[in-house]
């Protein structure tokens, strides 16, 4: 692995808080010794098992598989099985004993790889990690630390590796946006508690900020159907540290909202606003689809989304859109922002049937290399010299070549690739000070799309299996570590350029609450039989508690009924749940 990547250069690219200026010729991208990945000289075989989405296609014609046989001379043998059926398919699977040599992201819950690895199915990686694992302990023990115990068992058995995401302490998945726009037509400050953001929808209904002369406005919309929906913030100013999801940590514990006496406080604000007609009443039934055309006509003052140009379809009004700072309340008088953990469990697992135990550790790891999981995540690509004349932006398909045999020759492809479509886009790769009036940009390459598919179910489709259901272990930012290999972070310039729809809501959100981040609900790892009080209990209490949500903050059930509801939950059991969650969670922290 290269080592000779800067963490604390990539952090300051990641946060903008330096200038990196590239000169117009990029440099030469480093010299990577693809001989160090070759991993046997004999016929080598693994087997994988990984799931499939919709959008997922064949193994043989992707070119994650073909890139890493090439590289690393193991034949890969991979079965798909598709995400809806892997929950039957997984306990014919598992009890017949003809299972891979490594499940491949597949949904295992933490109760199923404690009795997996208790019965001997999947090995005890430790001992491999330690000897061969060097890509592996760099990123669950340094890039982020803490991983590897939380992947460890209170007994000290590791039988998973974990997925690696530091981009979740970078950013934030409950993004919500309020409109920067409105509140500066209306001369209003970003609200800072539960009262100041009543004020400002409020403000928002009643005060023409779009100023076109009706009363067009939506201070709050969103779709129920789809995460984040904008009550994160709501929940995390009550001092529940939560995206939403119903267990939370709340004064150091864990606890399932509902059952808690500030969840009514909750119910009583949101009823508030949709009685006062703040909140768009389509909210619990619209699909995301129809409430982001609201936002392209640019009515909506208050979303949660993953980011403003979704939340307006693509159109320039998103960057009227600013990050919402974290709110406090008359209950919780600290600032805080829900962050969500760098890792999660169940990136691979090694199983007994596997003959070359140390060879599948040694693969894995290499999935841990920036450089190859740069490979594995976006496929062919690589970095030019070119720089646009007119310091314009290139539209996406402008410039089509296919891969040639000099570029193959050159090292930018392997074989496999020979004649694919390629196209060119610049990107900026250096903002320019008050003093400064140049941009600086790059040329960055990527396949062609044949099929008219969006990105994901392209890439889905030819590059790896990144659909829903399975995934990869490390999230964009760890790219940037990767092309900061071939001597551009172009990723992180995009960050730091607040014209553009990334940049513009990265640096929203690094501005607004990065340092306010609260760590919340940890992953725990439960008992087979506390793991049995969830799966019984779970999914009945959640869709109770959804439609008396609804219910509640419609007025459709007066919040007189509130004692109702809590002895409803009692008898479907969310005490029980809430003790798992709390054991669960009192045996994580003892073991850090």
């Amino acid at each position: 692995m290269k080592k000779s990547i800067s963490l604390a250069v990539l952090l300051c690219l990641l946060l903008g808080v330096c200038n990196v200026a590239f000169a117009e010729t990029a440099p030469e991208a480093e010299s990577i010794d693809l001989s160090q990945y070759k991993l046997t000289d004999e016929p080598a075989t693994l087997s994988f098992v990984a799931l499939r989405g919709q959008s997922t296609g064949e193994p043989q014609d992707q070119f994650m598989w073909q890139w890493l046989e090439e590289l690393t001379g193991v034949t890969c043998e991979v079965q798909y099985i598709d995400n809806t059926v892997w929950p039957d398919r997984k306990t014919i699977l598992m009890a017949s004993g003809d299972y891979p040599d490594i499940f491949f992201s597949p949904t295992f819950t933490t109760a199923e790889i404690a009795r997996f690895g208790a019965e001997g199915i999947f090995i005890d990686l430790n001992d491999l990690v330690d000897e061969y694992g060097e890509n592996i302990r760099w990123a669950i023990e340094e890039w982020v630390p803490g991983t590897r115990a939380a992947a460890t068992l209170p007994d000290g058995s590791l039988y998973t590796l974990p997925y690696v995401n530091k981009g979740n302490l970078i950013y934030s998945d409950m993004r919500t946006w309020i409109n920067q726009a409105w509140l500066d037509n209306l001369g209003l400050e970003m609200p800072t508690t539960l009262t100041e953001l009543y004020e400002v929808l409020k403000a928002f209904k009643e005060g023409d900020p779009n100023g076109n002369g009706e009363a067009d406005e939506i201070p709050w919309s969103g779709s129920w159907e789809y995460a984040p929906k904008g009550n994160g913030p709501i929940f995390n100013a009550l001092g529940f540290i939560t995206d939403g999801n119903n267990i939370a940590i709340k004064d150091g514990q864990a606890v399932y909202m509902p059952l808690h006496e500030d969840y009514k406080l909750y119910l009583e604000f949101m009823h508030q606003l949709y009685a006062e007609g703040l909140i768009d009443p389509d909210i619990f039934t619209q699909t995301t689809e129809q409430y982001r055309v609201k936002g392209r006509d640019g009515v909506i003052g208050y979303s949660g989304d993953a980011a403003p140009f979704l939340m307006t379809a693509y159109e320039d009004n998103c960057f009227e859109y600013q990050h919402i700072l974290p709110l406090t309340s008359d209950v919780n008088d600290t600032p805080m922002y829900y962050q969500q953990n760098g890792y999660s469990m169940g990136f691979a697992q090694i199983s007994d049937n596997c003959e070359d135990p140390v060879l599948a550790i040694r693969f894995l790891d290499l999935l841990y290399d920036p450089y190859i999981a740069w490979g594995c995540l976006y496929g062919p690509t690589y970095f030019t010299e070119t720089m646009p004349e007119d310091d314009a932006w290139a539209p996406f398909g402008e410039y089509v070549s296919t891969v040639t045999e000099e570029d193959i020759a050159a090292g930018k492809y392997p074989e496999a690739m020979l004649g694919v479509p390629v196209f060119k886009y610049y990107v900026q790769i250096s903002q320019p000070t008050w003093e400064e009036s140049e941009w600086e940009y790059e040329m960055r390459t990527t396949v062609v799309n044949p099929e008219d598919l969006g990105p994901w179910d392209w890439y889905c489709r030819y590059i790896g299996p990144r659909d829903k259901g399975t995934g990869f272990h490390m999230g964009l930012d760890e790219w940037s570590a990767a092309s900061l290999a071939y001597g551009v972070d172009c990723y992180a310039a995009i960050n730091a350029d607040v014209t553009t729809f990334e940049g513009a809501w990265r640096s929203s959100q690094i501005n607004t609450i990065t340092e306010y981040f609260t760590q919340g609900m940890p992953t725990v790892w439960f008992t087979e039989d506390q793991q049995e009080v969830i799966d019984e209990l779970w999914t009945p209490l959640e869709d109770y508690v959804k439609q008396m949500e609804a219910k509640f903050i419609t007025g459709a059930t007066p919040l007189s009924d509130y004692d109702a509801f809590v002895e409803e939950l009692r008898k479907l059991g969310a005490e029980e749940v809430q003790q798992v969650y709390q054991d669960a969670t009192a045996a994580y922290f003892a073991a850090q």
